[in-house]
């Protein structure tokens, strides 16, 4: 059931996910991990095991487009309904046959309740409806649990994730401080994103093994802030996040609320 999309966008999650403070890591046991855990989710995917995948999958996600290097990826906050749409690629110097495909997620800021806890939605974009991943998830005050996600891959029917005690908490993530911007800022530059192009601050620190390097690149002018984020280590790989839509109209597609 869409192996080769699944090997997809595992490859990448699961890259993103090992891109953590003290632990910046493209290796072979990586690749390994990632073989073994694609074959693993298509053979659940084919018999049938939904939430399984849903939940390894999901997490991942979240995890990559939240916490990205241990770091809330956002500078400024998102306003309900607000959403943008993300190119995700990663090259590797060690293949020959060039970086992977880019992976197109989107992401949606929906409600914010009276208790402080927050929808949001990621939506993993496949070649068709088929192949489209959709997560919506209600996210504790402090950002560091996943209180509920919804879930639902093409055409089947939506599902409700359970998560047993811990299962689904993160966790806090840095903060980006005006004062730690300005001493890390290298200047400004234009960048296109998508259609568009913006003027951006460029950010950018060493990992703290001196292994790897981290750019962010800053804009107000976009939900969030977040024009691009890159890590890059001392063999040539690289994994990014570069922005390519926004909008303000986003709702629910799950029935979440």
């Amino acid at each position: 059931m869409h192996k080769k999309l699944i090997t997809g966008l595992l490859a990448a999650i699961l890259l993103a996910t090992f891109i953590t403070p003290g632990c910046f890591l493209f290796d072979s046991a990586v690749d390994e991990a990632i073989d073994n855990s694609h074959d693993e989710m298509a053979n659940n995917m084919a018999a049938g095991m939904m939430v399984p995948m849903y939940k390894s999958y999901g997490l991942s996600l979240m995890a990559a487009y939240f916490w990205a290097g241990g770091y809330w990826l956002a500078h400024h906050p998102y306003q309900p309904g607000q959403w943008t749409k993300w190119s995700h690629q990663i090259e590797q110097a060690s293949k020959s046959e060039g970086p992977e495909q880019p992976l197109h997620v989107e992401k949606a800021f929906l409600k914010r309740n009276a208790d402080g806890s927050e929808w949001w939605r990621l939506k993993a974009l496949g070649k068709g409806p088929d192949e489209t991943f959709v997560f919506e998830a209600l996210f504790s005050a402090e950002r560091t649990q996943i209180v509920r996600m919804l879930a639902k891959m093409g055409d089947n029917p939506v599902t409700e994730i359970t998560f047993e005690e811990g299962e689904a908490s993160f966790p806090a993530p840095s903060a980006f401080e005006d004062t730690w911007i300005n001493d890390h800022t290298q200047g400004t530059v234009s960048l296109a994103a998508g259609t568009l192009s913006f003027s951006a601050n460029h950010v950018q620190f060493k990992t703290p093994d001196g292994a790897g390097q981290v750019d962010f690149y800053f804009s107000a002018d976009v939900p969030g802030g977040l024009i691009k984020y890159q890590f890059s280590n001392t063999q040539g790989d690289k994994y990014s996040i570069q922005l390519s839509g926004h909008g303000s109209n986003a709702v629910s597609e799950l029935g979440a609320f």
